[in-house]
């Protein structure tokens, strides 16, 4: 469901649609470190994890997809774009299928407000830079705690909980710039680090209420950042910051609450919008750069319709 909501978010913010669409993405974060913090939990509890196994059935789900849209984008890129452009095209190809187009964003960009972005195909799987790089660095936590601690789950609850802190004082300071704090991994680990915890302390194993107190304590903590530095944090900071939060809240109980049946019909398009949700985020920005291109620069869900009738008659 979350996903879902997540999704129609990003593609109204595409469209123009809605302003502060952009937010989804960071649902996305949310719950990506939830989902692979609980499958990394049972590989090592069964002592069944492998780094290479784990990280190869990542590239395997994501590589598909994305194979698919950088072949579009080359084959339209090529009939359509003009040289430069198409040069920028190519070098994000390159950086959407080594997972560094974050990387390639904030040298050629830098900006992700940008007008220009909205005509590139591509700029959107900057997300999935930091979501592999994060993939590459959190099995490396529960392999450090493993290894050096009796009481590993706790460790590795602790480790991520620093990491996850450092993150946020990363980003809600000025150690790093605007264009740094969207792209990078230091400045976003803490949304993902925050689902990761989430997922430790819901986890079957971990009952006792030592790690529960410790979440409180680490939620209040996190609170308390925000709110001593929120005078001099901007708007677009305290947002994201608020959707995290609200976002683990949002997974955390959704086991708590029954949705009636009827409700649950209703809801049938959003729930089937967040299974498909990984391929409309691949592919509409794809479609909405090129008709940019193509058609018209002003892109408008009523502009579309409109177009859409002129050519049907």
């Amino acid at each position: 469901m979350m996903k879902g909501i997540a999704i129609i978010a990003v593609i109204l913010y595409h469209l123009g649609v809605s302003k502060f669409g952009y937010l989804g993405v960071d649902v996305f974060f949310v719950i990506s470190g939830y989902f692979v913090t609980l499958g990394l939990v049972k590989g090592f509890v069964n002592d069944k994890f492998s780094y290479w196994r784990f990280f190869n059935k990542r590239v395997a789900r994501l590589w598909p997809g994305l194979i698919l849209i950088c072949a579009i984008s080359l084959a339209l890129g090529w009939l359509v774009m003009l040289r430069l452009h198409f040069k920028l095209t190519c070098e994000s190809v390159i950086g959407t299928l080594t997972f560094t187009n974050n990387f390639v964003q904030y040298i050629t960009s830098g900006d992700y407000w940008t007008t220009e972005n909205e005509f590139k195909p591509l700029m959107h799987t900057w997300y999935l830079g930091i979501l592999m790089q994060f993939y590459l660095i959190i099995p490396l936590v529960f392999i450090v705690a493993k290894k050096c601690a009796k009481q590993w789950f706790q460790t590795a609850f602790y480790i991520l909980a620093i990491l996850s802190l450092l993150s946020l004082i990363f980003y809600l300071t000025p150690l790093m710039t605007e264009s740094q704090n969207f792209y990078m991994l230091p400045a976003r680990f803490f949304e993902l680090g925050a689902g990761g915890l989430l997922a430790l302390s819901m986890h079957d194993d971990n009952r006792n209420l030592s790690n529960f107190r410790i979440s409180v304590f680490l939620g209040l903590l996190l609170l308390s950042v925000v709110l001593i530095f929120g005078t001099e944090i901007e708007a677009l900071k305290l947002r994201l910051v608020i959707v995290a939060i609200i976002s683990v809240a949002m997974v955390g109980y959704s086991n708590y609450f029954h949705v009636s049946p009827k409700v649950q019909k209703l809801l049938l398009p959003v729930s089937f919008l967040g299974v498909a949700s990984y391929s409309l985020y691949l592919s509409h920005q794809v479609f909405f750069a090129f008709y940019r291109y193509i058609i018209n620069s002003v892109f408008t869900s009523a502009e579309y319709l409109w177009t859409r009738q002129t050519h049907l008659k």
